[in-house]
């Protein structure tokens, strides 16, 4: 999300990588988790400031400091020197942003607080999902051996498997099936808040006020036998083209780890792609094998959480040393 947001990586992936920095490097490498516990800070009070706000008192919650600097000054060198441009989100917003409530041109604050939204959720939201992916194909041995056996032997110097190969190459079908069931079992936005209308409506035996933010659930969606048989079971041959006997298929109608239709996450292309890459790229070098004695217990927040907020594996090399 460095990369292809601002060109430059915040030296997570590849922390040997020389960037180019204007600004204090620690500060920068720091901006993820800034963003996190900015996000953190701001939801966790939601309430709270409701109940302020009631009895006259406005509560503000900001972005820590050195992060806005960080972002503040890549914005502002790429506004100040031309040469400095590149085809990424940061330029188009700075090109083309306009503040959804004024309608004017965006200014440095305003796409702060932007690519901070695009951060998190491009980034939290991801590498949640390819967690899951492989806590799922490591928990269930059938399918881990079908899927190690499914796909190519790589090596370290072997080019980068790209998302759109994983799309279209019949041998990876299978990790395209298992990375679709991930989605359904754990869908990591697992809510979509809406807002009732002027008029109050009943609703399942209930009645609902007007102006009321309704929470739908994807996760008890997918989770839904009338739906999905078995649902709690990992079961990617649902997704198969060529399905074995037995297994049924899945229900389009009622499978949305993106949302659908125009409220449908802009980043879906980009996820997928993240997602598959990522998923191929490993599993084609490196078996993965879950350490004894953990237990996994799932906290929901704005994202579904590892409680404890860790999962340990170990890698062995699938290539000959």
């Amino acid at each position: 999300m460095g990369e292809c947001s601002f060109g430059k990586g915040f030296g997570q992936t590849n922390p040997t990588k020389d960037i180019d920095f204007d600004f204090d490097k620690s500060t920068w490498e720091r901006i993820p988790s800034a963003i996190i516990n900015g996000m953190t800070k701001r939801y966790q009070f939601v309430y709270v400031k409701r109940f302020l706000r009631k009895l006259g008192y406005e509560v503000e919650f900001d972005w820590p400091k050195e992060m806005i600097s960080a972002i503040k000054a890549v914005t502002e060198e790429r506004e100040t020197n031309r040469e400095k441009t590149r085809p990424d989100l940061l330029q188009h917003l700075i090109d083309e942003g306009q503040n959804p409530v004024s309608g004017m041109k965006m200014n440095v604050r305003d796409v702060v607080d932007q690519m901070s939204e695009i951060l998190l959720a491009g980034s939290e939201t991801t590498s949640g999902t390819i967690a899951c992916f492989f806590l799922e194909v490591m928990r269930n041995q059938s399918v881990k051996e079908k899927l190690l056996k499914s796909l190519p032997i790589l090596g370290p110097e072997d080019p980068i498997i790209s998302s759109k190969t994983v799309r279209n190459g019949t041998e990876y079908e299978y990790l395209e099936a298992c990375v679709k069931e991930t989605l359904r079992i754990h869908p990591i936005a697992s809510e979509l808040g809406r807002k009732t209308g002027a008029e109050p409506i009943e609703l399942m035996g209930y009645l609902i006020p007007p102006h009321t933010v309704v929470s739908a659930s994807y996760r008890e969606l997918h989770h839904n036998p009338a739906h999905w048989p078995e649902p709690m079971r990992f079961w990617p041959e649902r997704w198969l083209k060529n399905r074995p006997e037995g297994v049924p298929p899945p229900d389009l109608q009622a499978y949305y780890p993106f949302s659908a239709g125009k409220h449908s996450c802009i980043g879906i292309n980009f996820a997928w792609a993240e997602l598959r890459m990522v998923a191929a790229n490993l599993l084609t070098r490196y078996e993965f094998c879950e350490l004894p004695g953990q237990h996994i217990d799932w906290r929901q927040y704005i994202t579904m959480q590892l409680e404890g907020g860790s999962w340990k594996v170990s890698l062995m090399p699938r290539y000959e040393i």
